[in-house]
């Protein structure tokens, strides 16, 4: 039996970086609950004679699991919540991390989505669900500055 795509959230490191560092994360999650985790990594370039217009692949790294029945209820949970995003918050930030997350229906048809490639904090649902996604032994993270702000209501009630 084929595995159906529940879950595709990727986490791109918006810091500054450089020869070894992370560059994506890539969670994969099936309908089955079982996932994979792809990092990219930028490689290691030892010989400083390299033609400048080679530019090499980043090395990847999988790693593939299964969630527990109750870590998966929960992230399922988290997916129905909606909406994803609080249209009110206005998010600014430097470095730091950006996020793009689908979920999926079973016939492979995008049910929800976080829409363009962005910073997601401040968005409660968007930070539950990335969260709850399964972890490897690495810890990815990018310091970064963020200035959330709500925007304030400007309509007013007038009686006559």
């Amino acid at each position: 039996m084929k595995k159906t795509l529940f879950l595709k959230a990727v986490e791109h490191n918006w810091g500054l970086t450089g020869p070894g560092d992370w560059n994506t994360v890539t969670w994969l999650i099936y309908h089955d609950a079982s996932y994979d985790i792809i990092s990219a990594f930028n490689p290691i370039i030892e010989d400083a004679e390299i033609e400048e217009s080679f530019l090499p692949k980043p090395v990847e790294k999988k790693v593939a699991g299964a969630m527990e029945s109750d870590d998966f209820s929960k992230l399922c949970e988290a997916i129905k919540i909606d909406p994803w995003r609080d249209p009110t918050l206005d998010v600014h930030a430097c470095d730091g991390v950006a996020w793009e997350l689908e979920a999926y229906d079973k016939d492979g048809s995008i049910d929800q989505t976080s829409g363009t490639l962005g910073y997601i904090y401040g968005n409660r649902v968007l930070e539950t669900i990335v969260s709850l996604l399964p972890q490897d032994e690495n810890h990815y993270d990018s310091s970064a500055f963020i200035s959330i702000n709500r925007a304030s209501d400007t309509t007013k009630n007038t009686t006559e």
